[in-house]
């Protein structure tokens, strides 16, 4: 089984620094993170991020005028099964 991991680290090199704290606040919210360390996990690699979520990481970039095709690198990996 395939795994896609997301991180949205190149949106986040593309936010001015005067806007990171703003801007973290924000996707905390969204990922429902608790912790700067779960914050920072989830920036960095989201495996298989759910679609609203993804969708709304979307929306706080694009509040801060960085394109979607600009936040984000994917890539792929095997997974074992669980059989």
């Amino acid at each position: 089984m395939k795994v896609v991991n997301y991180s949205c680290m190149p949106g986040v090199g593309s936010v001015a620094k005067k806007d990171q704290a703003d801007l973290r606040a924000k996707l905390m919210e969204v990922f429902g993170a608790g912790s700067i360390g779960t914050y920072y996990n989830k920036v960095n690699c989201y495996r298989n991020i759910p679609w609203h979520i993804k969708q709304r990481v979307d929306e706080v970039f694009n509040s801060f005028g960085v394109p979607s095709e600009s936040v984000w690198h994917t890539w792929e990996e095997e997974e074992e099964s669980c059989e």
